[in-house]
Parts: C-alpha cells; sequence; structure tokens
C-alpha cells in the first residue's frame, strides 16, 4: 500500500511543477475578476498630443483623452499594486512613473486603453521624481540623492550610475549634460552626466528656505521655493550658478512649470498663480486662478494648463490669454467603494450619493454592472435578504429596496431610525441598524426594525450608547456590536441580548486596545479588527464575561473583517486583503494576502470560497489557496484534478489541504501513517466543480510523516505532511 502511494505521489509531484509562484505583492491569494476603477489623488500630469498621462498615488497610471477639455474621457489604466506613484514621464511608446519604494516602473502605452507594466528598477531608495533625457531615466532618491538608469531597453531599465547627497532629495530636472535636483532644506544641487555612468557633483546653491521643486529653462533654473515664492536661479554656466531674481508670491508654493515666457506655479492653498518671466531677473506675476481642491501637479501643452488635484481629477485651463486663465474643463473621480454585500450571484455596493450598484457576479472573472438605484441621500451600507436589499441612508435611516429584478430595483419601503443610519444586518423578520449621533443628539446605538412588511417596515426596539457604533453583526439570539465612546475614550465590542427584539439588553462588554471596527462571528469566537493593533480574537462562551484570548499584531488600519472555516480575511487599509489562521484562535498566523490596488475597506465571503474586496478604486474578485496554487488552476472551475501541497508544511498545530475537482462527482479525501494505515477522513461525499479546502488539526496525532490522498472519477493523487511537535 505505501508503494503504491509513494509512487503516486511522484506523479502528482509532477503534474505540480509550477505550484506556488506568486509575486510580492500576493501570496497564496490571486485575484481572478475585477470591476471599476476610481481613483484618489492625482500627483502629477504629463500631456502628450491628445492624451494625459495621469500618476494617481496608490492607483497607479490613469490615461485620460483630452482632445475635447470640456469632455474629458478616462480611456485607460494600469493600478497593479503600484507603492506610490508620485510622477510620470512620457517618451515614445512608455511611462516612466517614480514609484516610490517600488524604484522606477515602466509602463508600455503603446495602446493607451491597456497600458501594461513592462519593465522595473528596483533599489534600496525613495523614488521621487523622474526626468528622461536620451537613453537615460534620472530618478530623484528621497532618501539618498541620484540614480541614475539606462532606459535603452525599457522592459529591462538598468542602473548604471549613482550619486550620494543625503536624504531630501524631492525634485529632478535634465538639460543638455547636467541634472538639477532640488533639495528640500533649500539646496539645489548640479550634477554633471556627461559621463552618465559616474554622475559628478559640480556645484550646489543654497536658497533661502525649502525648495519643493526645479525646472529648467534656456539658461535658467526656476525653483519652486516654498515660502520664497519662484527663485530664477542662472545656470549659463552650470559650474557657478547664481540666483538672479525672484517673485514672492502669496501662498507656499509646491509646483512650477514653464511655457514661452511665463512660469506657472501652484501652492499649497488651491491656486495657480501666473508670473510673466520676460525679464528673468525681474519676474512678475500677472495671473493667477483659483481652484476649488489643492493642486500637486502642474503642466502646459498648447495654450492650456492642466492641473492635478490632490483629491482625484484633472482641470483644464485656457491661457489665451496668460493674464487671466479660465477653467475649459475637469474630470473628478466619483465617490468611492467603502461596502459590499454579495448574494445569490450578484455583488450590492453602496456608494455614497452615486446610489446602489448592482454587479453581476455570476462570471466571477468577468464582473458586470446590471443594475442602479438612485437614493433620497447618501447611502452608506446594504443588506441581502430574499428579494431586498436594505441600505442605510445616513439622515433618512433604512431603505426598503427590490431586487426581484436585479436590473431593475426599486423602493418598496423606507423608516427613519434616531441619528445617522450607518450600518445595517439583517436576520429573520428584524433589520438591525447601526447609528453614530446624529448633531447634538448623542444617542448613537442599535435600532431593531421589523421587516415582516416590508413596505412598511417599523422600529421595535431600541438600544442606545453614550458615542456611537461602529458595525453590528447578528448571531443567535445576540447582537454583537463595535463601539466608541469619545466621552469615557473606550472602544470595544458589545454583546446584547435579542431574545425579545422589542427589549433588546446589553449583557457583556469587552474593551479593547485600539479603536474596534468591523467584526465578525463563528462559534463561540468573535474576531474584532482593531485599528491600532490589527486582529483581536474574543472568547464569547461567556457571553457576560467576554474575553480577548488572542491578536494577530498588524501595523495599518484594519477597516473589516469575515470568517469562513479556519480562516479570518481582513480588509487592511493601506495593504489590502489579509488571510489569517485561527485554527488554534490563541495563536492567529497570517497565511495570505494581496495587496489590493486601492484602501481596501470592506470584505465579503461566498460559499465557493470568493472573497470580494471593496477597496475604493475598484471592486475586485480573489481566492484563497493556503499552498499557493498558481493561476492556471485558482479558479471557480479548474480543468483538471489536482492535490496541492499542504500549508503550512512542516506543521505543529493545523495545516490547510487543498485540491480542485473539474467536475462533479464523488471525492474521498484520506490521511495515512508510513504504514499505509487509514487514520482518518477528510472528506468523503459529492462535490461540485471547484477549488476545495479542508483543515487538518495535530490534535492527537504523533509527530512524524503522513500521507494525504485524494480520490474521485479513477484519479489518485498522494501528498505527503509533516507534523512536528
Amino acid at each position: 500500500m505505501v508503494g503504491k502511494i509513494l509512487i503516486v505521489m511522484i506523479i502528482s509531484l509532477v503534474s505540480l511543477g509550477n505550484a506556488g509562484l506568486f509575486a510580492q505583492t500576493s501570496e497564496n491569494v490571486a485575484r481572478i475578476g475585477k470591476i471599476y476603477n476610481y481613483w484618489y489623488g492625482a500627483t502629477d500630469v504629463a500631456v502628450v498630443g491628445d492624451l494625459a498621462y495621469i500618476s494617481a498615488g496608490q492607483h497607479g497610471l490613469q490615461i485620460m483623452n483630452v482632445s475635447d477639455p470640456e469632455h474629458l474621457e478616462m480611456i485607460g489604466y494600469w493600478n497593479e499594486n503600484p507603492g506610490y506613484a508620485f510622477t510620470v514621464s512620457v517618451s515614445g511608446d512608455y511611462a516612466y512613473l517614480a514609484s516610490g519604494p517600488d524604484g522606477l516602473r515602466v509602463i508600455s502605452v503603446s495602446d493607451p486603453e491597456l497600458p501594461e507594466l513592462v519593465g522595473s528598477c528596483g533599489f534600496d531608495g525613495f523614488a521621487r521624481d523622474v526626468a528622461l533625457s536620451g537613453d537615460f531615466a534620472y530618478v530623484a532618491d528621497n532618501n539618498c540623492g541620484l540614480r541614475v538608469i539606462s532606459i535603452v531597453n525599457p522592459e529591462e531599465p538598468l542602473e548604471i550610475g549613482f550619486v550620494d547627497l543625503g536624504s531630501g532629495i524631492l525634485s529632478v530636472s535634465v538639460s543638455d549634460n547636467y541634472v538639477y535636483l532640488a533639495e528640500e532644506t533649500g539646496f539645489l544641487y548640479i550634477i554633471s552626466v556627461e559621463a552618465p555612468d559616474n554622475p559628478e557633483e559640480v556645484a550646489r546653491l543654497e536658497t533661502v528656505h525649502r525648495i519643493h521643486a526645479v525646472t529648467i529653462s534656456g539658461d535658467f533654473a526656476y525653483l519652486a521655493g516654498s515660502r520664497d515664492g519662484l527663485r530664477v536661479i542662472s545656470v549659463a554656466d552650470p559650474l557657478e550658478p547664481e540666483e538672479v531674481g525672484y517673485c514672492d508670491t502669496p501662498r507656499l508654493v509646491e509646483n512650477v512649470t514653464i511655457a514661452d515666457n511665463y512660469a506657472y506655479l501652484v501652492d499649497q492653498q488651491r491656486g495657480l498663480s501666473v508670473v510673466s518671466i520676460a525679464n528673468p531677473a525681474n519676474p512678475v506675476q500677472v495671473g493667477f486662478f483659483e481652484n476649488w481642491d489643492m493642486i500637486n501637479g502642474v503642466t502646459v501643452s498648447g495654450d492650456q494648463v492642466f492641473l492635478a488635484e490632490s483629491t482625484g481629477g484633472i482641470v483644464v485651463l485656457t491661457i489665451e490669454e496668460p493674464e487671466h486663465p479660465g477653467e475649459l474643463g475637469h474630470y473628478r473621480t466619483e465617490e468611492f467603494l467603502i461596502n459590499l454585500e454579495v448574494s445569490a450571484g450578484y455583488a450590492y455596493l453602496p456608494r455614497g450619493s452615486k446610489g446602489l450598484h448592482i454587479v453581476s457576479v455570476h462570471d466571477p472573472g468577468h464582473p458586470a454592472e446590471v443594475g442602479h438605484f438612485d437614493p433620497p441621500d447618501t447611502l452608506s451600507d446594504v443588506a441581502v435578504s430574499g428579494d431586498y436589499a436594505y441600505a442605510t441612508a445616513s439622515e433618512d435611516g433604512l431603505r426598503v429596496i427590490s431586487i426581484a429584478d436585479p436590473e431593475n430595483p426599486e423602493e418598496v419601503g423606507f423608516n427613519d431610525t434616531i441619528g445617522n443610519a450607518m450600518g445595517v444586518e439583517v436576520s429573520g423578520s428584524y433589520a438591525y441598524v447601526w447609528n453614530v449621533p446624529q448633531g447634538g443628539i448623542r444617542a448613537g446605538g442599535l435600532s431593531i426594525i421589523s421587516i415582516v412588511d416590508t413596505e412598511h417596515p417599523e422600529l421595535v426596539g431600541s438600544r442606545r450608547f453614550s458615542g456611537g457604533s461602529y458595525n453590528v453583526v447578528v448571531s443567535g439570539d445576540y447582537a454583537y456590536t463595535t463601539f466608541y465612546d469619545y466621552r469615557e475614550e473606550t472602544s470595544g465590542l458589545r454583546i446584547i441580548s435579542i431574545v425579545d427584539p422589542e427589549n433588546p439588553e446589553e449583557v457583556g462588554i469587552c474593551n479593547t486596545r485600539g479603536s474596534a471596527n468591523g467584526i465578525a462571528v463563528s462559534g463561540d469566537y468573535v474576531y474584532v479588527s482593531d485599528g491600532h493593533s490589527g486582529l483581536c480574537v474574543i472568547s464569547v462562551e461567556d457571553r457576560e464575561h467576554p474575553e480577548e484570548v488572542g491578536c494577530f499584531e498588524m501595523v495599518d488600519y484594519v477597516l473589516a473583517v469575515s470568517v469562513s472555516g479556519d480562516y479570518v480575511y481582513m480588509a487592511d487599509c493601506r495593504n489590502g486583503l489579509r488571510v489569517i489562521s485561527v485554527a488554534d484562535p490563541e495563536h492567529p498566523e497570517e497565511h495570505g494576502f494581496y495587496d489590493t490596488p486601492g484602501y481596501a475597506a470592506d470584505i465579503a465571503i461566498t460559499n465557493d470560497g470568493l472573497i470580494f474586496v471593496a477597496d475604493r478604486s475598484s471592486m475586485g474578485v480573489y481566492r484563497f489557496t493556503p499552498n499557493g496554487i498558481d493561476d492556471e488552476h485558482i479558479n471557480a472551475n479548474p480543468t483538471e484534478y489536482h492535490l496541492a501541497t499542504a500549508y503550512p508544511n512542516p506543521f505543529n498545530s493545523s495545516t490547510t489541504i487543498s485540491y480542485g475537482v473539474p467536475h462533479s462527482g464523488n471525492v474521498s479525501l484520506q490521511l495515512y501513517n508510513p504504514f499505509g494505515q487509514r487514520i482518518s477522513t477528510l472528506y468523503e461525499g459529492n462535490r461540485q466543480a471547484g477549488i476545495y479546502s479542508t483543515s487538518l488539526t495535530g490534535g492527537k496525532l504523533a509527530s512524524g510523516l503522513y500521507f494525504v490522498r485524494l480520490e474521485s472519477s479513477g484519479h489518485v493523487f498522494t501528498k505527503k505532511i509533516i507534523l512536528t511537535r
């Protein structure tokens, strides 16, 4: 028996030779579908012909058709987990992003509708700005100085030179054989790159205050001098730079670009100053434009100025008369995705004042919007039960929406609530709404609404707290809410008995160390995402005395949490999807992650193992496989049988075994010892086509070698696992 098992094991290892290949931005998690592209924080803009290329921070590169400035149109984007795109420069068919800790990213834009990452050059530093000249990219490294990168082959950029100038480099410009760098404490560095592989500092000039940006035009360097406005430096002799003129501006200057005889400066308070530099020794402000939002980047193309807004958007101004710049058009990104619910093949996404969007996810790899509902007020959350969606609408309370026809949702009833209705959970004949205080009413908490008559939902009970509630989950006879109390400066978990929904009663409370946000319940454990600590595991076996028994510490802010089986799935604001094993609740361990394009805010898990994440910029569909199956196998419908290597392996408490079934049929998953004796049955029964996982706990097993055997429809696979104590 053992011999047969070992032979099959060798065969199966060959068939899985490509398993476990992941990029650094993910581990054991793969994205299988995505919809929407909303971006936040335009940091820079470059215009080539009719296209604007926008660096958008964490949302990468956005490409816009600007041929009609009054009707700007998004046509393409690349947002596959960039570090943070600060600036963009374009040459030929490539866009170059200074991408913070990820160094230089090279994006092919030969097809602007489908930009694609084709190259990158990482280094131990922080790419803050990039300028191009010939076959070289010059990168301002905020941590170190200047990086010279050969882009002879843009798909294989290679660092060939470096100048250590210390930290604080914010901006770079290049002209002829010299590179000019602006340093935040007030220095202008001039570097000779006549020999790019041996760059050499040849001069430096100290100005009065901070410098945010530098640009070169002719024989002059123009500095955005923060409190000093525009500084003009003669670099006719780069070895002897000399300040020759300045123009004070009323606000703190952030950036500058030059066109013809004008300098265009953006400030920290939403303004664009136009300065005449016809006489560089005597620059004079001649025009001004007040914008509604802060501006990060500015560029000029023809007789138009393009402004990159800090909250996400582009403004186009006409400068036919530079003294009187006027707005031609703008594009501002819409409200973001911060909540979602998934039910019966549809995802429901409340998008603030943009209403409820309904997306078909019957094909998870190609989600498609099919319906939309416009609310009377800003939507914040949604829960789905049967043919109805229950949405909270801030000051307008609970809205009941018929989704019998998802393509044509229709409101059928509503109920006003006390305070701002922020979230909702539905269980049985009741909707449980959590509120935050409204105006002077310091009485946020839990409202219980009967939905027996969906056209006339009725408030039947409530429980008010001093302060407010973040979230609520109902399980059995209890409602579990996370809370904050400003006056007491406390936060944590409240347990409320709802045996009598008309008279809910608080029975227990457990304070957390940080700001309690998301909540999930499974058995005798409640999992709370703590904004400052990570994941708190709270035992509620004794609901009158809940007690924290485990914690998984994280450095970033976690907004939402969901639980399925032995895993907790967390929406980590900055780092995306995190997967935590709670097979041993007292010792949670991370088993996977995926750095989503945006800021992860909410998460939902379906019965077939799909993970949906709303990350402000998009809704992504993901699948977690604890053993790192490659993309070929990570899909809802695998094309062949397979048994993956257990993860972790070796293990000392529990491990997870994943397998794929391409056709429905009987499946047998057994555990054997080295002598061919069956130890236990891990699964026996019928399975539909799909990917499945099961957890194996060491329990009373002795340390040593074991074999997992998968058999289905005549196919047999075996994997070895090792238990250590």
